[in-house]
């Protein structure tokens, strides 16, 4: 029962969602260096951004997480210059 139908299937899903995230973040990666302007195809996410940025996009309802009842995040402002540019890239 514990490996039932339902548990599998939202492992898989899960597992598909790293794949597909894996992916998503090469896609980004090449976005970058033509929205940057970049001549040079060797360029890391480090050198074109300042940091190593990965972003997982998961399926809210395979992953077993709730959601906060009090939003209290607060992103570092390290962040926010990929964060809009992925905004821009996936948007």
């Amino acid at each position: 029962q514990i490996c039932g139908y339902e548990f599998t299937g939202k492992l898989a899903r899960m597992f598909q969602d790293i794949k597909v995230s894996d992916d998503l973040n090469n896609e980004f990666l090449e976005y970058l260096k033509s929205e940057l302007s970049s001549t040079t195809h060797n360029q890391t996410m480090t050198s074109l951004i300042g940091l190593d940025f990965n972003i997982y996009v998961l399926q809210a309802n395979s992953w077993p997480v709730s959601q906060p009842t009090t939003n209290t995040f607060i992103l570092p402002h390290l962040l926010e210059k990929p964060l809009h540019l992925f905004e821009a890239f996936y948007g």
